[in-house]
């Protein structure tokens, strides 16, 4: 029985310490980004061994994401820019798997295009079938961007024919 206190002790000690240096966040997170400090961040991630590779790998492509218009990012903590980058990286995500759904799903097939005058600009129209090629119905993930074409295309057809 002192043998079996003795190592539930030692166990819960290793649990304990475990668990504390994993959530060590980095300190770095809390500083203030600007285009002058770049580099002195980039040696301080080097050094701090709390600071994530997946944080780095945020923290990296939020930088190189906002390179063209640096002042969107200007002043922000590096912690905001690494959310800001996993928000986008997740709305790409879930794009992605939307496209995917849909491709996988359904068969397309191309009609052709047509050159078509609206209120005096020329325009291009391109025509598509889409056929389910399942059982499932998507219509409840796709229903707005249906809805959006559908709505488009109701008017072109109205406006051409009340010319």
């Amino acid at each position: 029985m002192k043998n079996f206190t003795k190592s539930s002790t030692i166990l819960v000690i290793i649990l304990g310490l475990l668990l504390a240096s994993c959530g060590k966040d980095s300190v770095l997170k809390n500083e203030v980004y600007n285009n002058a400090n770049l580099a002195e961040i980039v040696e301080k991630v080097k050094a701090d061994k709390n600071f994530k590779k997946e944080d780095i790998e945020m923290f990296s492509a939020g930088i190189a994401r906002f390179a063209a218009t640096p002042d969107t990012i200007n002043g922000k903590t590096i912690a905001q820019i690494i959310d800001q980058q996993k928000d986008y990286m997740r709305e790409s995500s879930v794009a992605g798997l939307l496209n995917t759904a849909l491709t996988t799903s359904h068969g397309f097939k191309y009609l052709g295009w047509q050159s078509q005058e609206l209120d005096g600009k020329q325009y291009n129209l391109f025509g598509f079938i889409l056929q389910n090629r399942n059982q499932s119905v998507l219509g409840g993930l796709f229903s707005n961007h249906f809805h959006e074409i559908s709505m488009h295309r109701f008017r072109l057809q109205h406006k051409r024919n009340n010319k």
